[in-house]
This record gives C-alpha cells, structure tokens and sequence, in this order.
C-alpha cells in the first residue's frame, strides 16, 4: 500500500526527498482551504492539484509516482520516483 487513509478524510504517504509522512486532506479542506482530488487507488494513487507542503516539498503524485517539482529544495527536485510502500508499524498489546 502506497498511501493509507488518516482521520478527518486525510490520506498519508511517505515522502522519500524528506523521509516524512504528509497529509493529504481529500473530504475536507484544510483550515487554509487546500484540498485534494484523490483517484481512490491505494497502490497507484493519483492526487490533483499539485501538493505543496512547505517551500522544501513541492509535487504531484500521479499513478503511484512523485514528481517533484524543480524549484523543491532538496535532492530529488525535478525527479520523478516512485511513491514508497508504506510501512505500517507493528504494536505489542501488553
């Protein structure tokens, strides 16, 4: 699985340029109106418009792949990659 579903109608992914998990508000907007189309596949997932979540992460994600803008500021500005499994971790129940 490539994104998960998180409360409030948010997807997360992982964003391997930065090595954290972002939150995509898809049923409702963010407190500053940003709000995303998602395609429904948990395996290739397709999110319109263009993400940005700070001036360092700035992408599309379309069939499964991040496509990070050039103008990001880290390594993988102007690449496309694919989107990482997500790894759920496993919890004891004491």
């Amino acid at each position: 699985m490539k994104v998960q579903y998180f409360e409030g109608g948010m997807y997360k992914h992982m964003c391997p340029a930065c090595g954290y998990l972002h939150y995509i508000p898809v049923h409702y907007p963010f407190s500053n109106g940003n709000q995303w189309f998602f395609n429904g596949n948990l395996e290739k997932p397709t999110f319109d418009p263009i993400i940005s979540i700070n001036e360092y992460c700035n992408y599309f994600i379309k069939d499964g792949f991040i496509e990070y803008s050039v103008n990001c500021r880290h390594h993988l500005a102007g690449c496309k990659v694919e989107l990482p499994e997500l790894k759920l971790k496993n919890y004891r129940i004491y």
